[in-house]
């Protein structure tokens, strides 16, 4: 097949991460509490939502997608107050995505790895510094 013909031809759109569909906790037992809902994959597009606080206190918010675009998948993030970011897919796997921005401040690395019932997620800086996790668990 030439290079012209291979072109002109449709490319398959990139895929979302369908499994990440859900809503998904975790509940530390000093009180602590972590919550994120995505919707499923339609359009190219997933919203999300999360919030994390201890006990009745809300501490932190965000509204979040994960679309595809251009040929490319990316994670957008709007933290409570803060400007928005976005971020593009380094990693696609059938249970793991990982989106990097090396010119973002914090994080410039966020992922995602689903194992069953489980979803780890993780946000780094450069190098991998000052990572933070979360183990949730799906919201029945």
């Amino acid at each position: 097949m030439s290079a012209a013909r291979a072109a002109a031809e449709p490319q398959a759109a990139p895929s979302l991460p369908a499994w990440l569909a859900g809503g998904w906790a975790m509940q530390s037992a000093d009180g602590s509490w972590s919550e994120e809902w995505w919707t499923p994959p339609r359009a190219g597009l997933m919203m999300g939502a999360g919030r994390s606080g201890k006990g009745g206190a809300l501490e932190w918010w965000e509204h979040t997608r994960i679309e595809a675009s251009g040929g490319k998948v990316s994670f957008c993030a709007l933290p409570k107050g803060q400007k928005g970011a976005c971020f593009d897919a380094t990693k696609v796997t059938a249970d793991e995505i990982v989106f990097e921005n090396p010119g973002h401040d914090f994080p410039t690395r966020v992922a995602y790895r689903r194992t069953g019932n489980q979803l780890f997620a993780e946000i780094n800086g450069p190098g991998g510094a000052n990572p933070q996790r979360w183990t949730f668990k799906r919201i029945p």
